[in-house]
């Protein structure tokens, strides 16, 4: 099952803003990563500075098994554009949603 884009705050897309620079956001929503905290992930847009939330595609995903689920210790887990975040919460997200934005930025 492919990851289902889930609608964010703030949907229209800046002219300017190419669809290779969007951050993807893939929050997990097995039943450990859900528990273990992922359900507070969802509301990241609200966490977010609203002008950023056109750059964001915000996917939520069933449990992927590669990510390394079998080591229930790093769950809940997250993947931004790519890269695995273990012990994922809210504000791990953010922190690299940031760090890429200030990456961008200074571009």
């Amino acid at each position: 099952m492919a990851p289902q884009p889930y609608p964010a705050r703030g949907e229209k897309e800046s002219a300017n803003m190419s669809e290779n620079s969007k951050i993807e956001v893939e929050i997990f929503c097995g039943m450990t990563c859900y528990m273990l905290g992922n359900a507070r992930i969802l509301n990241i847009g609200a966490h977010l500075p609203e002008k950023w939330l056109p750059q964001i595609e915000l996917m939520v995903s069933p449990c992927p098994v590669d990510c390394g689920c079998l080591d229930l210790a790093k769950a809940p887990f997250a993947r931004i554009n790519g890269q695995l975040i273990q012990n994922a919460t809210l504000e791990s997200v953010c922190d690299a949603i940031t760090e890429i934005m200030n990456r961008q930025q200074e571009a």
